[in-house]
C-alpha cells in the first residue's frame, strides 16, 4: 500500500497482544473494552503479502457489518484499498483481500485459504465453526486466528479457553471492561446496581459464570409471587407465546406506569393445542375491555401449525383479535435472543423486585424454581411440560428491558458486540 494505515494508539495491554507470536490467540474481556477495535488491528498487522486472504468473522453477517465493517474502512480511509459494500470487502493494490463475514453462513466459506481470522464473540457462534470452517481454511497457509468475546457460560469458548492454557502454541488474555479505558468507573458502579451479581461478573468482569444447575437462581417465590393481580386501566397490555403443542403457554402480562412488569394471567392448553383455541379463549376473558389495545411478542422461531390454509401462529392470533375488535401492535423479533442473555435480564428484573406474577400462573413459577442447563447453553428440556412459560418470559423481558440493564455501554441490538 502506498499510503499509510489510520495510526491507531495502543496501551500495553493491547500492545502485549498485538505482539504475540502464538498461532492461536484467545482474548476474553468484557463489553465496551475494545475488542473489536483491537481484532481488526490485529487482523491487519503484519506483512500483507500479495494474493492473502484475511477474515473478520462475527455470529451472524449483519452484525459483521454493524460492529465492524465502519471501523474497517475508518483504518483503511487513507489508502489505495477498494471497498466493496455489498460483499463487505476489501481489495488492497497486492490482490489481497480483507472481509467481514458472518459465522451464520460459515458453509459459504469454505475453499478459502487464510493468513489470518478474526473470531469476534465465539461464544455465540455454533461450536463446529471453528473445527469443521476455519481451521481447515489455515493449514495450507500457515494461517493464524484470534478468538475474542465475551464470556456466555459454561460452552465451547469456556472449553477452548481452558484448553488453551495447556497448548503451547496457543495464549491466553483475560481483561474487564474497566481495563479498556472506554468505560468510566461511575458507569461500572451503576451496571453493577443494575444487574443481577452472575450477570455484572460475566458481562464487566469476563468471568465465565455457570449456568449449571437453577437458572433464574435468584427467584423467590415470596417476594415475587402475588395474589390476585388482575389488569388495570392504562397500563400496556402485552401477549407473549410459546408454540409448543402439549403444551402451549401464553402469558398475559401488563407493563405498569412506572414500567415494571406484572404476570396477571397464564393461558394454557395442555395437549393438543390449537393457536386459534387459546387466542378466542383469550379474547372471550378479557371482552370486558374497553379499550382493546395489544402489544405482541413471542418465540421467533416462525414455527407453523398444519391448517389447511398454512398461516402462521401469529397471523391467526392477529386475526382472531381484530375480529374481536383489537388493535394488535406486532413486536414479535425477527430472531430469538440468546438463551443466556435474555435469562440475565429476567434474572435482573427479579434482583431488583421488576417483576411480580401472579399466584395463577403455576407453569411460569415451577419453571422459574426448576428449570436447569442442559450443559450446551439451552435449557434442559427432558420434562416436554417445563420452559415453555419461561421461555415465555423470557422473550418479552428481553424485548422490553434489555436496553435498561445494559444501556450504559450497549444497546440491545449491540448486545454481543465490542
Amino acid at each position: 500500500m502506498t499510503r499509510r494505515m489510520m495510526e491507531v494508539k495502543v496501551d500495553h495491554r493491547r500492545l502485549e497482544i498485538l505482539s504475540d507470536r502464538h498461532k492461536f490467540i484467545i482474548l476474553v474481556a468484557g463489553r465496551r473494552w475494545g475488542k473489536t477495535w483491537l481484532s481488526l488491528t490485529w487482523l491487519l498487522s503484519g506483512n500483507i503479502t500479495a494474493n492473502q486472504n484475511r477474515f473478520f468473522v462475527a455470529p451472524t453477517y449483519r452484525q459483521g457489518k454493524m460492529v465492524a465493517w465502519s471501523v474497517l474502512k475508518q483504518m483503511l480511509e487513507h489508502t489505495h484499498c477498494k471497498f466493496n459494500e455489498t460483499e463487505l470487502r476489501v481489495d488492497l493494490p497486492n490482490n489481497s483481500v480483507i472481509r467481514i463475514v458472518g459465522a451464520d453462513r460459515a458453509d459459504s466459506l469454505r475453499g478459502v485459504g487464510l493468513k489470518r481470522v478474526v473470531l469476534d464473540e465465539f461464544a455465540f457462534m455454533k461450536p463446529d465453526v471453528w473445527q469443521n470452517v476455519i481451521l481447515p481454511m489455515l493449514s495450507s497457509t500457515n494461517g493464524r486466528a484470534l478468538f475474542s468475546g465475551t464470556p456466555s457460560g459454561y460452552n465451547h469458548f469456556h472449553k477452548l479457553f481452558i484448553r488453551a492454557t495447556d497448548e503451547d502454541d496457543w495464549s491466553c488474555y483475560e481483561y474487564k471492561t474497566i481495563d479498556g479505558g472506554n468505560v468510566p468507573q461511575d458507569e461500572i458502579d451503576r451496571a453493577r446496581r443494575e444487574m443481577d451479581q452472575r450477570t455484572f461478573s460475566q458481562e464487566f468482569c469476563a468471568t465465565f459464570e455457570s449456568y449449571e444447575g437453577k437458572l433464574y437462581y435468584n427467584f423467590d417465590p415470596t417476594k415475587v409471587v402475588k395474589k390476585s393481580l388482575k389488569w388495570i386501566k392504562g397500563s400496556e397490555l402485552w401477549m407473549t407465546c410459546d408454540f409448543n403443542k402439549s403444551p402451549m403457554v401464553w402469558l398475559v402480562c401488563q407493563r405498569m406506569p412506572d414500567g415494571n412488569l406484572q404476570v396477571i394471567e397464564e393461558l394454557v392448553i395442555r395437549y393438543n393445542a390449537k393457536t386459534q383455541n387459546l387466542i378466542r379463549e383469550f379474547c372471550k376473558r378479557y371482552e370486558h375491555i374497553q379499550n382493546k389495545l395489544i402489544y405482541l411478542t413471542g418465540d421467533a422461531s416462525n414455527k407453523y401449525e398444519s391448517h389447511r390454509d398454512f398461516s402462521s401462529d401469529y397471523q391467526i392470533i392477529m386475526g382472531i383479535l381484530r375480529e374481536n375488535k383489537w388493535h394488535v401492535v406486532n413486536r414479535v423479533p425477527k430472531k430469538n435472543p440468546n438463551i443466556n442473555n435474555r435469562v440475565n435480564v429476567m434474572c435482573s428484573l427479579i434482583h431488583h423486585n421488576r417483576i411480580k406474577i401472579t399466584d395463577q400462573a403455576h407453569m411460569l413459577i415451577n419453571d422459574l424454581q426448576s428449570n436447569e442447563s442442559d450443559g450446551r447453553g439451552a435449557k434442559d428440556k427432558k420434562d416436554p411440560m417445563q420452559t415453555h412459560a419461561s421461555d415465555a418470559i423470557d422473550y418479552l423481558s428481553w424485548m422490553l428491558y434489555a436496553n435498561d440493564f445494559y444501556s450504559t455501554t450497549t444497546t440491545k441490538h449491540q448486545f454481543m458486540g465490542g
